[in-house]
């Protein structure tokens, strides 16, 4: 059976985010029948399947599940499974808990429906700032409907973690010289054929936390993937008890990441935006490219 959009989960326990990733999907303005929820399970302790039964006949959208086992951190593999299973012609990946807005399925096909079928669609992600309480946020998502936490969000300021690089370098990402530094793992959406043609999947190198995303976006640039954003693709990430920029502080969890960013700089010798991005961080990289070349 084809569908239009296959939405994509990595999970890994955590019954209550994948809940309430599942309830903003039943909540779409888009017909059920045109799309399917595929839930890659990378080695849950938790039955998960067992969850999903009693979960899904609340869905009205049709409800997949696939399994791999437990090796490390790979959401990346889980993700894989996902596109290889897809019915849609459109992946829409997002992260257990990410809720979307009700419209976002819809402001995705639309892209991908006038495209060339080589766009990339980047969807806007509130709560993914530094600064904001993270307590604050939860209490906002928790005691709101999914558009009103988005109007509030906005609001304080508890934006997308990409808007810094937004507003120096513009919405067009067409003009960056490395626009993959943009794709982030969260909410983004990729024609199902030009991934299954090009072979772009998520490398399975990658089992602790970080860059399996980077990789995959410097895959689909390579490609001549066109890369769009838009931010009226509104969603949210409910806030984690700690940041992924606070466990950074931890000397083994940064010394895999690390590891990972070795391994993509080792991965594309000859590319200088790859180099720039280890060497001069994700947020000067494009900058630093520019200036380079004149513009």
């Amino acid at each position: 059976m084809s569908n239009d959009i296959s939405v994509i989960i990595p999970v890994y326990n955590n019954t209550k985010e994948i809940g309430m990733t599942l309830n903003s999907l039943r909540n779409q303005n888009y017909p059920p029948d045109n799309f399917e929820i595929i839930i890659a399970d990378d080695g849950s302790p938790e039955n998960i399947k067992d969850y999903l039964d009693k979960k899904s006949p609340a869905i009205p959208a049709a409800v997949r599940y696939f399994r791999q086992d437990d090796r490390g951190f790979r959401p990346g593999a889980a993700r894989n499974m996902g596109i290889r299973n897809a019915n849609g012609k459109i992946c829409l990946f997002i992260d257990c808990g990410v809720l979307l807005e009700k419209n976002c399925l819809q402001r995705h096909f639309d892209i991908h429906a006038k495209g060339s079928g080589n766009e990339v669609v980047i969807g806007y992600v509130y709560g993914m700032d530094k600064d904001s309480d993270l307590n604050e946020m939860r209490e906002i998502v928790d005691g709101n409907s999914v558009e009103d936490a988005v109007v509030k969000m906005h609001e304080r300021n508890m934006i997308d973690g990409r808007e810094s690089l937004y507003r120096e370098h513009g919405d067009d990402l067409s003009l960056w010289p490395a626009p993959w530094i943009a794709l982030w793992s969260l909410h983004f959406s990729a024609p199902a054929n030009f991934l299954k043609t090009n072979s772009i999947y998520f490398d399975d190198y990658f089992n602790t936390w970080g860059c399996e995303d980077n990789d995959f976006g410097i895959q689909l640039h390579k490609k001549n993937c066109r890369y769009v954003l838009n931010r009226e693709a509104k969603s949210i990430h409910y806030p984690p008890k700690v940041r992924s920029y606070d466990r950074l502080k931890d000397p083994e969890f940064k010394n895999n990441f690390k590891k990972n960013q070795q391994y993509i700089v080792n991965k594309y010798p000859e590319d200088e935006g790859v180099k720039l991005w280890y060497e001069a961080g994700m947020f000067k990289a494009n900058r630093i490219l520019l200036e380079r070349s004149g513009k």
